[in-house]
């Protein structure tokens, strides 16, 4: 059984920053060699009246 990391949350939302700002993906460099799971989703909501900026609501599992 895997027992994570403590970089694989903080890389992971890099990788969804990098990916909603049209970035390139981060290093991996710095990520042991093994696999983990992962299931992201998240929602682009419209722009509010008051608002310049999108929303993004998400969940990572």
């Amino acid at each position: 059984m895997h027992t994570g990391n403590s970089l694989l949350p903080a890389y992971c939302f890099d990788v969804l920053e990098s990916s909603l700002k049209g970035k390139p993906s981060p290093s991996t460099a710095a990520l042991p060699d093994e696999s983990f799971p992962l299931f992201v989703t998240w929602h682009i909501h419209a722009e509010d009246d008051d608002s310049s900026e999108e929303k993004v609501s998400g969940n990572m599992l």
